[in-house]
């Protein structure tokens, strides 16, 4: 057998003695008997909620670097751990940990939250190729329409720094 098979069946093996596995097999019956939903349906209703979580907008508009604001808003408006926002993110938990405990430092009181003009989509945050403000550039200029200019005033930064990070998408995305 080769390492990578061996390693895969003593990991397969200790799941299987996992207590989590037990508390989970007795969540997923609780849904199935309440809900009649099989497993299965059960982890896409995870993946939806998870994709479909919003952020507003004027959340970006405070003293926070964009991963901070969103760290801190996810962690604790919409009460998520670490791991979740990690995933979510496509980031690592130390790099959320430490966005969310400089945060914190800058920032002590919660999002004063209000209506939001526009909200974010937590999945656009995933592509790694793009930095947080280049995905949300590119979100706002080319799923909502909105110009360079009206993003710069959407978020109170200058109209060159919007025009960069937009700049650098395509730059990234003809690559």
């Amino acid at each position: 057998m080769n390492k990578e098979l061996i390693r895969k069946e003593n990991m397969h093996s200790s799941i299987l003695k996992d207590e989590s596995l037990v508390t989970l097999k007795k969540i997923f019956d609780s849904f199935e008997a309440k809900y009649a939903l099989k497993p299965q349906q059960i982890i896409e209703l995870i993946h939806k909620k998870t994709e479909c979580i919003l952020v507003p907008i004027d959340i970006l508009k405070t003293n926070l670097g964009p991963l901070e604001s969103i760290v801190k808003y996810l962690k604790e408006e919409k009460d998520l751990n670490f791991s979740q926002i990690s995933a979510l993110l496509n980031r690592d938990i130390t790099t959320i940990l430490t966005s969310y405990n400089n945060a914190v430092k800058k920032k002590k009181e919660r999002f004063i939250l209000k209506k939001s003009e526009f909200l974010i989509p937590v999945s656009i945050l995933k592509n790694r190729e793009l930095s947080i403000s280049e995905n949300i550039t590119k979100y706002l200029h080319e799923e909502l329409g909105l110009g360079l200019n009206q993003i710069a005033s959407v978020l109170k930064r200058n109209n060159k720094t919007i025009w960069t990070f937009y700049y650098r998408v395509k730059k990234k995305i003809a690559a």
